[in-house]
């Protein structure tokens, strides 16, 4: 299966950047969720593990949420 995608330029200049930009997007977000387990993991720190494993856990909310997978 192929798909195509068009878009007229440079009206629609935002649309074709989210398209092609949104791996970076995947990146960023288990980059995010990377360092947030190094922390929960190896802190030390208690308050910060905390803090760091409930933004985490709203991250995966958030990729539930909008039916993404930053695992695959």
């Amino acid at each position: 299966m192929k798909v195509f995608f068009e878009f007229t330029l440079p009206e629609e200049e935002s649309d074709y950047k989210d398209a092609i930009e949104g791996f970076k997007w995947k990146l960023v977000c288990g980059a995010l969720d990377d360092e947030l387990r190094r922390i929960v993991k190896y802190g030390g720190d208690e308050k910060l593990s905390l803090c760091a494993q409930m933004w985490r856990d709203k991250l995966h909310e958030l990729i539930q949420e909008y039916n993404l997978n930053l695992w695959d």
